[in-house]
């Protein structure tokens, strides 16, 4: 009985002394002097925008972005095939989305907005047959579900686990 009663003096005496030397528990919130309003803005993380922009479709998968050693920031990507047929020309484009240069060029008369391949002139029309992000996550899911059933089949036709 002694025994329960030091050990919840101990956890009520370490987690008090834990809360109160460690002075960041208390303020979050840190003010830069010299920095503007906007400046404060931009730095600040943005949850929305990071799990949506892993979780909506794309043209490709991104890892991780860093800032290297000479200041430029980095993309850990890899880059998913487009397939687009133009009417107009009736032609069909197969490329690699790593051609628009994360949507800061332009490429056989198409760019990107957004995740979405466009062509430069706004009177053609064409169809975006592209294997996105959600395509590829379907296929690697339909191939490990085959590969769980045909698994499981053989050990039953083995009389296995009956």
């Amino acid at each position: 009985m002694d025994g329960k009663r030091v050990k919840a003096l101990l956890v009520v005496v370490f987690s008090t002394f834990l809360t109160f030397s460690f002075p960041p528990v208390f303020g979050q919130e840190h003010h830069n002097e010299g920095t503007t309003q906007n400046e404060t803005e931009k730095k600040e993380f943005d949850a929305d925008e990071v799990i949506f922009g892993h979780v909506l479709d794309a043209h490709e998968f991104h890892f991780l972005s860093y800032t290297g050693k000479d200041g430029v920031e980095h993309h850990a990507t890899i880059p998913l095939p487009v397939i687009l047929y133009s009417l107009s020309r009736s032609k069909l484009s197969i490329f690699s989305s790593a051609r628009f240069h994360h949507g800061h060029e332009t490429y056989d008369g198409y760019k990107m907005e957004g995740n979405n391949v466009v062509p430069v002139d706004p009177n053609e029309k064409t169809y975006d047959l592209s294997i996105t992000r959600n395509v590829v996550q379907m296929i690697i899911a339909l191939i490990l579900l085959v590969w769980i059933m045909i698994t499981i089949a053989r050990k039953y036709a083995k009389g296995e686990g009956v």
